[in-house]
């Protein structure tokens, strides 16, 4: 039996708090967890092309936006071609590019304290990767 489904596309507008949101941006990432969707990182061309490290949560009751403000130092370097899921209570983020070299590094960002911390593997490293594609399951992490 063939299946049918239909999708309807609607624009939702938003508030930004403090009448700022992100910057348009392509190769970022959105995952969802808490009642919020977190955006984080990507690259914006706003006249020369620039790598982004930032972190945004946009409430989907209060259809807002709000940046998340990280400790100096403790967020993953810019970066676009990411991967970013959901593991629990924590949002790991993968890869990517850094303008010059592709990535194999590791993040964690724990959303009940706030904190990104780099988590470190045992055994063979991955491979440097970015446009690739990841999903969670079973508590490990697949990437392709």
């Amino acid at each position: 039996a063939e299946s049918k489904w239909c999708m309807f596309w609607k624009t939702v507008p938003s508030q930004a708090v403090g009448g700022v949101g992100p910057l348009g941006r392509t190769g970022h990432t959105l995952v969802s967890h808490g009642g919020r969707g977190w955006l984080f990182g990507g690259a914006c061309d706003r006249g020369s092309s620039k790598l982004l490290h930032d972190l945004w949560a946009f409430s989907y009751v209060g259809r807002s936006w709000a940046e998340v403000r990280l400790a100096p130092g403790t967020q993953p370097s810019p970066r676009w071609g990411h991967t970013a899921v959901v593991v629990g209570g924590r949002m790991v983020v993968f890869g990517g590019f850094d303008g010059s070299q592709s990535l194999n590094d590791m993040f964690e960002f724990d959303f009940a304290t706030g904190r990104f911390q780099p988590r470190y593997g045992c055994g063979r490293l991955p491979p440097l990767v970015a446009g690739h594609a990841a999903v969670a399951h079973g508590g490990a992490l697949y990437v392709f």
